[in-house]
């Protein structure tokens, strides 16, 4: 690996523990607005929380400079966010149990959910009604967590409208992350040192598809094949 390559995913797992501990963070304040002292745990905090979003961020760092040296880029990196749901999964004893009867879990599944729509819709590829759907569903989900957490309880407070901003934010920087494998390949630059290729002019391609010479000089150019085909016609007569 290069050196580049390293430093891309340095930097591209700074970023993603930055988001988590901030996302970490809002937990905390969610638990607060409904009464309970938040907790934090090896399993829970480090291992489902702030690993996988560091590898995350550490995916998407690689596959953008990869992209940036033209080359081949790695697919499966546009699903690297999914791990944000494998991490509780693979923590919790009873995970998929605990999301039917309880229906803790969905925020993950939620948070993911709302990054990847997003990330489509802002993104070059698909049709633009595929990118709208995906708008408006990231969209409703958001609108839906902001209800659930802030406006059905206690109504508008300045704890809840933070809090709302705070996660407004986190979503739309997730959603602004995981585009960056979803984006076009860009143009590479030459080397520090080189000249960028030249593009040849109209007379240079005009001169080597022989269209720039006078009508005579092509005129005389044909009229020796002409005279060297008389003598065997005359011949054959």
């Amino acid at each position: 690996m290069s050196r580049d390559l390293v430093r891309a995913a340095g930097i591209g797992a700074a970023i993603g523990l930055a988001w988590a501990t901030s996302l970490r963070a809002w937990m905390s304040h969610l638990a607060m607005e409904f009464g309970d002292w938040p907790g934090y745990t090896w399993s829970g905090t480090f291992l489902a929380t702030l690993l996988p979003a560091a590898v995350v961020g550490a995916l998407i760092g690689v596959d953008w400079q990869r992209r940036r040296d033209s080359m081949r880029r790695v697919p499966l990196v546009v699903w690297s966010p999914l791990l944000l749901i494998v991490g509780p999964a693979v923590v919790a004893e009873d995970f998929i149990g605990t999301l039917v009867d309880t229906g803790e879990g969905w925020g993950a599944i939620s948070v993911v959910l709302i990054g990847l729509c997003g990330a489509f819709a802002i993104s070059a590829r698909g049709p633009a009604w595929r990118r709208v759907l995906a708008g408006l569903a990231a969209l409703g989900v958001t609108a839906t967590m902001l209800f659930q957490f802030y406006l059905a309880g206690s109504g508008v407070t300045p704890s809840g409208v933070f809090g709302g901003v705070h996660l407004v934010v986190l979503l739309a920087w997730l959603s602004l992350v995981c585009s960056l494998p979803m984006g076009q390949q860009p143009r590479a630059t030459p080397p520090p040192g080189t000249a960028p290729p030249e593009r040849a002019s109209a007379e240079t391609v005009a001169a080597r598809a022989g269209l720039n010479q006078p009508l005579g000089s092509a005129t005389a150019k044909r009229r020796p094949s002409s005279r060297m085909a008389s003598p065997s016609r005359a011949a054959d007569r």
